[in-house]
């Protein structure tokens, strides 16, 4: 986490210019207005795209497809929050990073029978959401980079948090881990060094920090 500079990856509000922005207005799995078809139209943008979603719940069946955009992805749930029920996936994360550039904020992940979001790609944020009842809460993988976690609540999951491998310039700030079975906080020891900013461990509650080597 050493040389990450905090104050430079912290959004600015409301959309940036010129992005092409998209509404999910439906809780369905699939058709017009749903999630899905959202990441599909994001995926193929020419620019910078923004997804707000406006519906309160959606109950997931399938797998979605993976989060890229070239250019860059926001994905925001309307306030106070959207959730998103993975009880019915066989297998898979619910939210596959694979480009760049990709936040989200105002989330609430549940009942995922694996991953609720597998990190693959560099400049990932995840603000102000809420993780539960999962098998693992956000897993960064080895060739994921500069990744900010900052005021979201890992809850009853197995792994809050794992890091598979020291990640370049990292932050993990002022989460809340409660009730998490094996750990709040998996992490490789490194030459790199991949560790929590203080806050993240003074909001722990009730769980394991663990590391491995």
């Amino acid at each position: 986490m050493l040389g990450w500079s905090y104050h430079s990856r912290q959004a600015a509000p409301g959309q940036a210019a010129g992005a092409l922005a998209v509404n999910v207005t439906s809780p369905n799995d699939v058709g017009p207005g749903t999630l899905r078809e959202a990441l599909f139209v994001v995926a193929a943008a020419n620019g910078k795209a923004n997804v707000l979603i406006k519906t309160r719940r959606i109950t997931l069946q399938t797998a979605l497809p993976p989060l890229m955009n070239l250019h860059g992805l926001r994905i925001v749930g309307e306030q106070p929050g959207v959730e998103i029920d993975a009880q019915a996936l066989a297998s898979g994360p619910v939210f596959d990073v694979i480009g760049a550039n990709t936040s989200l904020e105002g989330l609430v992940l549940r009942n995922c029978p694996a991953t609720a979001i597998l990190v693959r790609a560099a400049h990932f944020h995840l603000q102000s959401s809420t993780i539960e009842s999962c098998d693992v809460g956000v897993d960064v993988a080895e060739n994921a980079s500069e990744i900010l976690l900052e005021h979201n609540r890992f809850a009853n999951d197995r792994v809050g948090v794992r890091f598979t491998a020291p990640n370049r310039d990292t932050v993990v700030v002022g989460n809340t881990f409660l009730k998490n079975k094996d750990a709040g906080l998996w992490a490789v020891r490194g030459d790199s060094g991949t560790a929590a900013a203080p806050s993240a461990f003074a909001k722990t509650t009730s769980t394991a920090i663990a590391a491995a080597s």
